[in-house]
């Protein structure tokens, strides 16, 4: 009938508009693909051409999410850095603590003295007359260095405590609190890390179900197409009907393969989640 044609025209106009769109979207992704992958200084850089090759689903995973959460607790940078925060933290409360403890100071000095010049030896009364005098030379001055005739000790011992609310005991107060909040945090975001790896898992085995079910529904799909081809030729069926099945077919194909990408990205997801954040 008239009306078949109509219905094969308008669906033949609707496929080739999926396919410009479609080829578009081929195009600006292996855009993406070569700024990722090739040295943009190379002189056929926008001509190079990548060829896809089919895209199979990988084989069953057995996703161990207790071992992940553990890796990701271990190895995730963000964590590690807020370690490395909180031993700083630490040891600023340590040095306050310390600033705020009593400052004793011990200090022992040992000293040699020379004599050396011109000595006036006087004469009774004061001050007497001179009578004499007596010379000593450089060499006699380290005579007595090396033989330590003059020796000389000092020893002092000096202690300090302060008192009342001073800036010491402040600056305790403030490395303590810096101290606290650093350890919610570190708390806070090994939660959150935890939540990330259990949400990465779920989704890789979210995504092998849902290869199972796409792929039975592809072949539910191509059977009910042929079916419709078969009753189409036996004028017991309409192109309509045989349009709907192929498009059928055609979405069914498309849930599969995005299934398997899913997957596929899931599980890099799930690998990258356990040393570093996603999106980073």
């Amino acid at each position: 009938p008239p009306i078949d044609g109509v219905e094969a025209e308008a669906e033949v106009s609707l496929r080739e508009e999926a396919v410009i769109l479609a080829e578009a979207q081929i195009a600006t992704a292996m855009d993406a693909l070569r700024i990722l992958i090739y040295n943009p200084d190379e002189p056929n850089f926008w001509t190079l051409n990548i060829e896809t090759s089919p895209v199979s689903a990988p084989a069953p995973l057995v996703i161990d999410t207790d071992s992940g959460v553990r890796n990701a607790l271990e190895r995730r940078s963000d964590l590690q850095e807020l370690r490395k925060r909180l031993e700083t933290s630490d040891v600023n409360v340590q040095f306050s603590r310390n600033q705020t403890l009593p400052d004793v100071t011990a200090s022992v000095d040992y000293g040699l003295t020379g004599l050396g010049g011109t000595q006036f030896i006087r004469g009774p009364g004061f001050p007497g007359p001179i009578i004499d005098q007596t010379e000593r030379g450089f060499g006699s001055v380290l005579g007595d260095l090396f033989t330590r005739d003059f020796p000389s000790w000092t020893a002092s011992v000096n202690m300090t405590y302060p008192l009342g609310a001073t800036q010491q005991k402040a600056a305790l107060s403030r490395a303590r609190l810096q101290y606290t909040q650093q350890q919610t945090q570190l708390r806070n975001a090994a939660l959150q890390v935890a939540s990330q790896v259990r949400e990465a898992s779920r989704q890789v085995q979210t995504n092998q179900k849902r290869i199972d079910t796409t792929r039975v529904s592809r072949e539910l799909a191509e059977r009910r197409l042929e079916a419709e081809e078969r009753k189409l030729a036996a004028g017991t069926s309409t192109g309509f009907l045989v349009f709907q099945a192929q498009r059928d077919l055609a979405q069914a194909r498309n849930n599969e393969l995005r299934s398997i990408l899913d997957l596929q990205r899931s599980i890099v997801d799930f690998e990258t989640v356990q040393d570093a954040p996603l999106g980073q």
